[in-house]
């Protein structure tokens, strides 16, 4: 349901992603409250489907216009939620995508790109992807 809400289904069946949608939903949920209050308020939401959308879409990539930017992007919204877990997972499971991410400049996600970089020195791999 949550795919459903933030992707658009052109008329070639590709799905494209609703960056506006994503940031409402964000405001909504979160909006003005202290990073202490989106942690705890974080659980049951929808982002927690995350995690089941960047499979499908890492499974099912020539289903998504602009699929590397659309993982990047969501993946940006998940730290913007502080849901560090399901990037870690994330770029654990696909270790491709750190590489593909760091040479497309991040797709300008930035906190993606120090979040990276901070895993990078976490795992003792300062400097490598």
């Amino acid at each position: 349901m949550f795919h459903n809400l933030i992707f658009n289904q052109g008329k070639d069946g590709k799905y494209l992603i609703r960056e506006d949608i994503v940031r409402k939903i964000e405001t909504i949920i979160f909006g003005g409250q202290t990073k202490e209050l989106k942690s705890a308020a974080k659980e049951g939401n929808s982002f927690d489907a995350l995690p089941d959308i960047l499979d499908k879409m890492m499974h099912h990539p020539g289903m998504y216009d602009n699929y590397e930017s659309s993982l990047a992007f969501l993946c940006e919204s998940s730290l913007d939620v502080d849901q560090l877990g399901n990037v870690q997972r994330f770029l654990n499971k696909y270790p491709d995508m750190r590489g593909l991410f760091k040479n497309k400049g991040y797709f300008s996600c930035e906190r993606l790109k120090v979040f990276d970089e901070s895993l990078n020195v976490f795992n003792g791999k300062s400097g490598e992807n």
